[in-house]
């Protein structure tokens, strides 16, 4: 069984590179890419260009180094509105990078980075990440992996809402977006044929929505043109308890014509696996796991990494406990 992300496209892609082995200068080996792509629909209905270009170093002292660049011309998405009609994106500008020192070394350090960001304003994302890899010995090795991911988007997703006259609005509005976690992973060979292994991700991501908008032309070329924002005089914030519900009146008539909750949101996480490795005969393998996992959603919006992760460890814990075995039969 297979899953279709997206249908009705026809995509052109072309590559063209350049590869160096022979030793020059502060290099080893050195490599260029150049790729572009452009996509239509079946009805050749265009739905993106662009085209990237990447440079990938390997050093004289083994670090390595890469940096590129892409650029996607105004695109289509017919998805976006999530059953709605196409929206067109304003032309997008990303750049990367990331750099590592010498792999063959107990301890190795890479850091990296991408921010994309939209010609228009209508969003300004940043990931940063970085690793640290210690050999602490023939044995044991041990993997940090932090990352963090800064987002603002002007058009993030809220709701499509239904109104009572059946006609369908496709509620947008500004996220600011925090996002950080770490990867951990030990590996520990106790004997050759005996290895304990652990994997470990704690995840917090706020988001806080502002400025609500409702989409308006979404195949404008004016990218102001394509939404619509509400005026305090259009939009009520009701709360019920705890919760917070948006009222929508458009018209000035008194009257309520459709509602959406509150899309803020902090989403805590922690997931983490424990597995034994046995091989008692050779292609004969024992597996024991324990997989570890706590969550919790709330409608907040405010990021804090030390306090949402203590509000992790106070939520009861999912765990599941597993054995395989395999054998090999000769023959």
């Amino acid at each position: 069984m297979g899953y279709l992300y997206n249908t009705d496209i026809i995509q052109q892609i072309a590559w063209v590179g350049y590869r160096n082995f022979k030793p020059f200068g502060i290099f080893r080996e050195f490599f260029l890419n150049f790729n572009q792509w452009y996509g239509t629909t079946f009805g050749w209905e265009k739905l993106y260009f662009g085209f990237n270009g990447e440079a990938i170093g390997n050093f004289k002292n083994y670090w390595n180094a890469n940096a590129g660049f892409s650029f996607d011309a105004e695109s289509m998405s017919p998805s976006e509105l999530r059953g709605g009609p196409s929206l067109l994106y304003s032309p997008t500008v990303n750049f990367y990078y990331q750099v590592s020192t010498d792999s063959r070394k107990k301890l190795i350090f890479s850091l990296g980075g991408n921010h994309n960001i939209g010609t228009s304003g209508q969003f300004n994302y940043m990931n940063f990440f970085s690793g640290i890899t210690w050999r602490v010995n023939q044995a044991l090795r041990i993997d940090l992996r932090p990352n963090v991911v800064l987002n603002n988007n002007n058009l993030a997703y809220v709701n499509n809402v239904e109104d009572s006259l059946s006609v369908y609005h496709y509620i947008r509005g500004t996220l600011n977006q925090v996002e950080t976690s770490i990867t951990i992973r030990l590996t520990y060979n106790i004997t050759p044929d005996f290895t304990i292994q652990y994997y470990g991700m704690p995840f917090v991501s706020a988001g806080d929505y502002s400025k609500y908008k409702y989409i308006l032309n979404p195949v404008s070329h004016r990218y102001y043109e394509r939404y619509g924002e509400f005026t305090n005089q259009e939009i009520a914030t009701v709360y019920n308890g705890d919760d917070i519900v948006y009222s929508v009146n458009t018209n000035a008539d008194g009257r309520e014509d459709y509602t959406f909750d509150n899309p803020d949101f902090n989403n805590f996480e922690y997931r983490s696996n424990l597995i034994a490795r046995w091989e008692y005969l050779p292609g004969s393998t024992v597996y024991l796991v324990w997989s570890f996992t706590q969550n919790r959603y709330e409608n907040q919006g405010r990021y804090s990494f030390a306090d949402d992760m203590g509000e992790i460890f106070k939520v009861h814990p999912h765990n599941v406990f597993l054995i395989k075995i395999s054998h090999r039969f000769g023959l």
